[in-house]
This record gives C-alpha cells, structure tokens and sequence, in this order.
C-alpha cells in the first residue's frame, strides 16, 4: 500500500513538472504574446479641435472691446502710453466675460508711467513682442469687473486677484499696499468704464 502511494505521488510530480517545462518553452518561442482587444490602442488627437461658434463671437466681442479702448485711449494726450500697451493685446483674449458684463479700467497717466523704474518702464513700451507676458500681467492689475448696479461697500478684484477699493477721489489695493489718486472720464466705450489714476498699482 505503501508503495503505491509513493508511486502516485512520483507520477503526480513528474506530470507537474513535464507542464511547467512544456509552458516554459512556450513562452519562450511566443514572448510577450497578448490579446490584442485587451491592450489600449487610444491615441492622443494631433490637432485640437476648432472653435465653437460662441467661442469664435466672444474672441471677436473681446477683440474689438479692447481696439476700441486702445484708440480711445490713444486719442488722450495723457493716456497714451498706456494706449499702446492695450493695443499689443489685442488679439490675448483678456476680456473673457465681455458678452455678459462691463469692465472699470484703471489706466496710469503718462506721467504716472514715466515714473516707474527705468527697467519696468522700457518692458512695458516694448513693441517687439519680447516682454508681452508683463505688458499683460501689467495690464490685469489695472483692471476689473464691473457691475451694472453695485451696492455699497462693493468688493471691486482686479483680474489679476487682488481687491481694490474705492474712495472719493483715491483708489486702493491693500495687497500690494498701494494708493493713488483717481479721476474718471467720460470715455462712453461699449464695454470699459476709463478711470485715469496717478500712479502704478502694480509693477
């Protein structure tokens, strides 16, 4: 009895390992071998898709929002340089909300520009494209949504983040510990309110 059960364990071990050995040489002749409907077969697209029809009108809408204040403030003889700074922007899609609301613009006069430092004040008259990444951060510390009715004591953020308040003839943004003298002017622009103030917010 004995022997025969040391028989069956023999042949069950011999079968085991005749299996390993025949799936062995196998895998070797047939190396990574895998089910084609299982692997990812997703590529990435090479072109992005094109513009929805309400993305093509607000990038218009945006646009000519922002030729429209470049010219006006062009046309200022006081306002000028910072004229040119908008109109390098045009076409950078700023003014994303442009359909549904108005936009208050803190422009610095051309004296207020000409006392910044003389490194900042030659980045933002560049016109060779060079620093157009500051000539827009620039720009956004300079400007902000504007609501149709706002209560008092409104909470006015520039789109650059930081909050400004209003008073009666100054304007400050706390954040940056900054406070300059205002004055606003009769632009009637389609979409920007134009405030004229004494000096930078941001530089």
């Amino acid at each position: 009895m004995r022997n025969q059960w040391l028989l069956f364990c023999m042949c069950l071990l011999g079968s085991f390992i005749f299996s390993a050995s025949a799936c062995k040489k196998q895998n070797a002749q047939n190396p990574s071998t895998t089910n084609p409907e299982m692997t990812d077969q997703r590529e990435m697209p090479k072109t992005l898709p094109p513009p929805s029809p309400d993305e093509i009108q607000q990038k218009e809408m945006t646009a000519n929002a922002m030729l429209e204040l470049a010219a006006y403030l062009n046309k200022q003889q006081d306002l000028s340089i910072f004229g040119s700074l908008v109109e390098r922007l045009v076409d950078k899609n700023i003014l994303t909300n442009v359909q549904r609301q108005r936009y208050r613009l803190l422009a610095p006069t051309n004296s207020a520009m000409k006392s910044l430092p003389e490194r900042e004040y030659a980045m933002l008259t560049d016109d060779s494209g060079t620093h157009l990444g500051y000539q827009m951060k620039f720009f956004i510390y300079h400007i902000c949504p504007q609501p149709n009715n706002p209560h008092q004591g409104f909470a006015y953020r520039v789109l650059a983040g930081q909050d400004v308040r209003f008073q009666s003839d100054s304007v400050e943004m706390p954040g940056l510990k900054r406070k300059v003298a205002f004055k606003t002017t009769e632009s009637q622009l389609s979409k920007v309110d134009v405030i004229k103030i004494s000096g930078p917010l941001f530089y």
